[in-house]
């Protein structure tokens, strides 16, 4: 059992270098599947394959094979044979990076009321690219620069994940019931299965979600959480059997289904993983929910 998330139609993106040795900067210490395919894409440009020069500190080709970055990093070489210009990343003989390379694609465990299945995380990266002297088709001033080229039809990379039993579920009303409140660690980061779905007779659609905070919060009640040097004052202003509504740091959000987010004026959302409504006096009105959320959707078609 495998899922797959890939990048398609990358052309001409830029390195800014003049030498390579060449790091995978994974930045998994950051990572978030939800704005994939960032960390590796960022503004149009790869940013996670080639990492050069004073900038990235990395050693130059025949010196030190130690690599000083930041987050979770892996440099393409074998041996005394690195990455040149013009060559293709096949040819350094690594194009397949597991948990042996990167702490990050440690992969796990998990189980449910069907078994256990163990998980492998890997990253393939695009075998025919190359580093080359070029114009950016894109540049309207036409300046010539060192780019990390791919084949118009080419995958960046390929991020997978093998599961192994597959992972076994009873199906009830179209609902993957024993996969809901599973969690995953994914490129560092824990998901939980906050939906999956079967879609039709071959296919299916799973739904997770993470966050810095994971909280229940009742109706009225107000708490205050951290995420880096910043307080959040979270209260539950509203709830009922199909939506939430906060008020963070004073201000409100807008209603949130079960399974959905809302950006904050700051950049932060947050997710409502599961509404726990009672409609009557003495009921349970709580939602249980992520601030710093993240969520990604997985589809087998």
């Amino acid at each position: 059992m495998e899922l797959r998330k890939a990048l398609k139609g990358i052309v001409a993106l830029g390195t800014g270098a003049t030498m390579v040795g060449a790091t995978v900067l994974s930045a998994l210490a950051a990572a978030d599947l939800a704005n994939y395919p960032a960390p590796f894409v960022s503004g149009g440009q790869f940013d996670a394959l080639i990492v050069v020069g004073a900038n990235a500190k990395t050693a130059l080709p025949g010196g030190s094979s130690s690599v000083t970055v930041e987050g979770d990093a892996f440099r393409l070489d074998s041996g005394s044979d690195f990455l040149e210009l013009d060559e293709q990343i096949d040819q350094v003989g690594i194009t397949t990076l597991t948990s042996v390379e990167i702490d990050g694609l440690a992969g796990g465990s998990v189980s449910n009321s069907k078994g256990t299945s163990q998980y492998e995380e890997r990253i393939t990266v695009a075998e025919n690219a190359a580093v080359s002297y070029t114009i950016d088709p894109d540049d309207s001033a036409d300046v010539p620069g060192w780019y990390l080229l791919f084949n118009n039809a080419d995958d960046v990379y390929v991020y997978t994940v093998t599961f192994t039993p597959a992972i076994k579920s009873d199906i009830a009303s179209g609902e993957h019931e024993d996969l809901e409140d599973m969690a995953f660690t994914l490129l560092g980061k824990e998901y939980t299965v906050i939906d999956a779905d079967l879609q039709g007779a071959d296919s299916w659609q799973i739904d997770l979600m993470g966050g810095a905070v994971k909280d229940v919060i009742g109706i009225g009640e107000t708490k205050t959480y951290s995420i880096g040097d910043k307080d959040y004052e979270v209260t539950l202003a509203f709830v009922d059997g199909t939506n939430a509504k906060f008020t963070v740091n004073g201000k409100s959000t807008k209603l949130i289904a079960s399974g959905g987010t809302e950006v904050l004026a700051d950049g932060t959302e947050i997710g409502v993983k599961e509404l726990l409504y009672q409609g009557y006096a003495g009921g349970v009105q709580s939602v249980e929910f992520f601030l710093g959320a993240s969520k990604i959707r997985l589809e087998d078609t």
